[in-house]
């Protein structure tokens, strides 16, 4: 192919084509073995000619000055023509009285051209043929799309072809109408190189020329020569640069900029910290974090949840105060006698008392149970919901008596009882989340038949409703035990045993 100029002039074609009666040589064949056919193009243009038909050239010959021989494959409809110093010209056959082209057919076109004006030419059309050809061509550090066809500059230009493993070809090159506008270059491999790339901190991602290498700390070979990496790690600032890989091995280091915040909440112990989605069970404090808009929620028993969407920027130490509201309302407890004891346990440990009635603000919302006992009465325990903002108003009269059971307390024998059904406790949420742990030792007051009568808390663990205690007294309830016998008949006893919770 020669690469031809455009500017001012132009070409077109004369007239209609002409049948002549010349034989097709048998030289010329097509790549299926047919004979080809020839469009003879006779020109009074003084200067050399491409042909590119739409299919196949099987050969252009310029058989005599003015004279050009065009061998195409039969059927061919089109033949794009180029001439130094002219616009090229797409000659449709069949709008010259060439259609349904056959295998031996000749035709003659005459071509000629006109100048539009007297002017010189300023550009001119060039061809760059590269192995390998994919590599990639810059003309006055401008990438070509095709080098086959590249529009030149009459004058000097610079030329730099690139290829990754292979020598970068930088030269200048002289354009005219004089010169030859055919460039062709075959690029020289480079040396595979051993290199190593180190990051501190290490982890970082690692490309050269967009080609990933892996994670710092990198080891590989590399073409030599002058190549773009790329330093990537979460939290750092990016590299981007040019490193040089010479023989007989080349060994960086580079030290990443940390870019990252820091970020502490303070906040109600028994609250939970979310940060774009995920729990932070031990607390956020110091919590290193990269530029971002991060979503935060608060999330504490009793209150309402808490939602920041705060945003993280470069080196910034954020401290949060993020103190959730709790629920509360406020109860009201009348006694008699009026020097009762009155205890009030919520589920999630809380514990309000007073001697006597009195009004408790203030109180977080939950389910309570309330406990009022005196010497000589019946303890009143009963439980109840506590909503926000209520009122609540509780009267409680105590009946005279005892809580204990009716079995003595010591009897007498020779088999002891036998747990034959055993359900473990629940492990109540609150206590979880706390890390509270231990035994609960409990009185349990056995009938003849096996079952529990009354329970007795020895040694407490967490009181109330919801607590540890009453995880226990609830499970104790549903055990059965083979009866004490004494003499051979079974008894009613108290039997002591311990309950115990241990986080796993």
């Amino acid at each position: 192919m020669i690469p031809l100029s455009a500017g001012l002039n132009e070409m077109r074609i004369v007239g209609q084509a002409e049948r002549t009666t010349d034989i097709v040589s048998a030289e010329y064949q097509t790549v299926n073995r047919e004979r080809a056919a020839c469009i003879i193009i006779v020109t009074d243009l003084d200067v050399e000619l491409d042909f590119r038909p739409n299919g196949q050239l099987v050969a252009a010959v310029q058989e005599a000055p003015g004279q050009w021989n065009v061998y195409v494959s039969p059927f061919e409809r089109r033949i794009d023509v180029y001439a130094f110093g002219y616009e090229p010209l797409t000659v449709i056959l069949r709008e010259f009285g060439i259609s349904n082209l056959q295998s031996n057919d000749v035709y003659r076109l005459r071509l000629t051209g006109d100048r539009i004006d007297g002017g010189s030419i300023e550009n001119i059309y060039i061809a760059v043929q590269v192995t390998p050809s994919n590599a990639s061509v810059y003309l006055n550090d401008t990438k070509v799309e095709d080098s086959m066809q590249i529009l030149a500059k009459v004058g000097k230009n610079s030329l730099r072809i690139e290829h990754p493993g292979y020598k970068t070809i930088t030269e200048e090159i002289d354009v005219s109408e004089q010169r030859p506008t055919f460039f062709q270059y075959r690029m020289e491999l480079e040396a595979e190189v051993p290199i190593q790339i180190n990051t501190n901190p290490s982890g970082a991602n690692v490309s050269i020329d967009n080609l990933s290498m892996g994670s710092s700390p990198v080891r590989a070979f590399f073409s030599s020569g002058r190549h773009r990496i790329r330093i990537v790690k979460e939290g750092y600032k990016e590299i981007d640069d040019w490193i040089e890989i010479e023989d007989p091995s080349t060994a960086k280091i580079y030290n990443l900029e940390d870019i990252r915040g820091a970020l502490t909440i303070k906040t109600n112990p028994i609250s939970s910290i979310y940060i774009n989605d995920q729990l932070h069970p031990e607390g956020v404090s110091n919590l290193k974090l990269s530029p971002q808009l991060v979503r935060i929620r608060i999330v504490t028993p009793k209150a309402d949840d808490i939602n920041r969407n705060i945003a993280i920027r470069e080196r910034e130490n954020l401290v949060l105060e993020l103190f959730p509201v709790l629920q509360t309302a406020t109860v009201r407890i009348d006694v008699i006698p009026v020097d009762a004891d009155v205890l009030l346990t919520g589920d999630e440990g809380e514990k309000y008392s007073s001697k006597g009635g009195t009004t408790f603000e203030d109180v977080t919302v939950g389910r309570y149970e309330l406990i009022v006992s005196a010497e000589g009465h019946k303890t009143h325990r009963e439980s109840f919901e506590v909503n926000k903002d209520d009122v609540v108003r509780k009267q409680v009269i105590l009946e005279e008596g005892s809580d204990l059971g009716r079995t003595p307390r010591f009897v007498n024998y020779e088999e002891p009882p036998q747990v034959v059904k055993r359900v473990p406790p629940e492990y109540p949420r609150f206590a979880r989340l706390s890390g509270m742990q231990g035994s609960v030792v409990l009185d349990l007051e056995l009938f003849r038949d096996g079952t529990v009568g009354a329970v007795e808390v020895v040694q407490s663990l967490q009181s109330g409703p919801g607590g540890l205690d009453e995880a226990a007294i609830k499970a104790v309830k549903q055990w059965v035990f083979t009866p004490a016998k004494s003499d051979g008949k079974s008894v009613a006893v108290w039997v002591r045993i311990p309950i115990n919770f241990r986080l796993d």
